[in-house]
């Protein structure tokens, strides 16, 4: 057993460096077609440089919810399909990359099979007077006036789009800007000079008939040719565009060790750990429990790293402060929970730090998924396009949500081991009491400070310090919120109990601020309206209204307190 306990935490270690380290591995093989370099080469699409990898999962993911294509029963790469949607799209036509879910659209192209969710270009070429008809309908008819089916159909419109655009390759812009004056332009301009109301050009630039060539090599089934001609284009843009091409490269391995998708696998890891240290507290093992204890700590750490290291490389790539919109205020606000639950395990050292650190981390990574809807680097807005907004307004506020969202949980954790347990002790109490109080406090300077710092930001932007928005509402309430707490708390109005009720609403404060007010589409704050999150948060609120009443329960009937 004891050497059992030593190894438990080395273990996971190890764990942690074979999950960083398995997708950098190469993967390119000798004598095929050197797609890593491929993915490297920037383009410009969306607002924004990017590698052609980028653009090959983001497309590939909004049209298939996935990043690998299936061909032959071989899985292949986004950057593969791309290439072949690029070079040879007669083939690439029939590679099943649309997902259609809803059964009245699948009935429009005749989905007889149940268990098929995807369809090629060409099945649904077959049904193009039929779907062209759909498509022209919803056109004329206004987003929040259509029904589920009609916001089908404007989906599967909309991909159709893109994948269009990659086969005309009118999309990405691949041609680069390596005159002074000069743009990004897509090859299409250039090879086939006057198409569709394209300036003309007398004669391909350079960089154009290289980036052809390599199409040309692909087509011909030439790997030798092909490698010779990314590398020398990619040799060329080295010396044209060393900065862009550099952050380019970067990216590609961003992509590959895809750092929040690896954290949330080593969250839930750490939340096993340390839910098998509470369980077995109890017991007669204590080496078995501090073994556990002590390995969810190294993975939480190590995890806590790749995170931060997530958030620092955004930051490099899109040179922006780490939080720019929805997706990545889900980033950042799981970080700082994490890093305030590891905080609060050195301080206390009774696990339920690490507990919180690992659940929140999940739980806020899976949220930041689900957000991601193509590319979650996206041009800003010409309004919040300010780093020095950004890097104090939006962080601050930010950092006031997570700290009462963090309160919020811990108020949780005390109902429900009172309640539903025998493990909220008289020390226990005391200690989540502490807890709370202390990132109550916290939530409160830090939301209060954030919203003060958004209204003079309006007021540059827009001439006014406060307009009642609901974005500024749903702010002001975190703080009133919080005061409330801290104000009951100090004169008395409730005690422990009293204030993790209260915490657990201020989880429905928060996640309206957070979420709610984008879902009702008004307001100058309305960046990332999504109905599809409306039932989302209704099971969240239910949810926590739950714990909120089971909290209510006289102390008396709570399975901790009966005698």
């Amino acid at each position: 057993m004891k050497m059992l306990t030593k190894l438990i935490p080395k273990l996971a270690v190890l764990i942690c460096l074979i999950v960083v380290i398995r997708p950098m591995m190469p993967q390119h093989e000798a004598g095929a077609y050197d797609l890593d370099t491929f993915a490297q080469l920037p383009v410009s699409a969306g607002g924004r440089t990017k590698p052609m990898d980028t653009v090959a999962r983001n497309n590939l993911m909004i049209m298939s919810d996935r990043q690998t294509v299936t061909v032959d029963d071989v899985r292949r790469p986004a950057i593969w399909w791309l290439l072949e949607v690029m070079a040879q799209p007669e083939i690439a036509n029939r590679y099943e990359i649309f997902r259609i879910d809803h059964p009245d659209v699948r009935s429009l192209i005749e989905a007889n099979d149940k268990d098929k969710k995807r369809f090629s270009f060409e099945h649904l070429q077959m049904f193009a007077g039929d779907l062209n008809e759909q498509f022209t309908r919803v056109e004329n008819t206004k987003n929040p006036n259509r029904t589920l089916y009609e916001k089908h159909i404007a989906e599967l419109r909309d991909h159709a789009t893109i994948y269009d655009g990659l086969i005309w390759k009118q999309t990405p812009y691949v041609v680069p800007p390596l005159v002074e004056g000069e743009a990004w332009r897509p090859l299409i301009e250039e090879i086939h000079p006057g198409h569709e109301g394209h300036e003309d050009h007398a004669q391909p630039s350079e960089a154009a008939k290289r980036f052809d060539n390599i199409l040309i090599a692909y087509q011909a089934k030439n790997p030798t040719d092909f490698n010779k001609a990314v590398a020398e284009y990619a040799t060329m843009l080295d010396q044209q565009m060393p900065d862009i091409t550099r952050k380019s490269r970067f990216e590609v391995q961003f992509n590959k060790l895809e750092p929040f998708y690896q954290g949330t696998v080593l969250y839930v890891l750490a939340f096993l750990l340390i839910s098998g240290s509470l369980l077995t507290a109890g017991m007669k093992s204590p080496g078995l429990t501090d073994a556990l204890s002590k390995a969810t700590v190294c993975i939480l750490i190590f995890t806590f790293i790749l995170h931060t290291f997530g958030l620092a490389a955004r930051v490099y790539m899109q040179g922006y402060a780490p939080v720019t919109n929805l997706y990545s205020s889900a980033v950042f606000l799981g970080w700082f929970c994490v890093g305030m639950g590891l905080f609060l395990e050195w301080l206390f050292r009774n696990r339920l730090g690490s507990a919180l650190a690992a659940l929140i981390g999940f739980v806020t990574l899976i949220i930041a998924h689900n957000l991601a809807d193509g590319d979650t680097m996206q041009m800003m807005q010409a309004v919040l396009d300010s780093n020095f907004w950004l890097s104090t307004h939006v962080i601050t506020v930010t950092i006031g949500y997570s700290a009462t969202f963090l309160a919020g949980f811990i108020g949780i954790t005390y109902i429900i081991t009172g309640v539903y347990t025998q493990g909220l002790t008289t020390d226990l109490s005391k200690t989540l009491g502490k807890m709370m109080y202390g990132v109550i406090a916290f939530a409160l300077l830090f939301s209060f400070v954030g919203t003060v710092l958004g209204g003079i930001w309006a007021d540059q932007s827009w001439g006014r310090f406060w307009g009642w928005d609901p974005k500024e509402n749903g702010a002001v309430l975190i703080v009133l919120m919080n005061a409330l707490i801290l104000h009951a708390r100090w004169g008395g109005m409730v005690k422990t109990r009293g204030m993790a009720v209260l915490a657990v609403f201020g989880n429905i404060i928060t996640a309206w601020s957070w979420f709610g007010t984008n879902m009702l589409g008004v307001g100058l704050h309305s960046y990332g309206f999504m109905d599809s999150a409306v039932l989302w948060m209704l099971i969240f609120v239910v949810s926590q209204l739950a714990i909120m009443s089971a909290g209510l329960i006289p102390q008396s009937r709570w399975r901790s307190f009966m005698s």
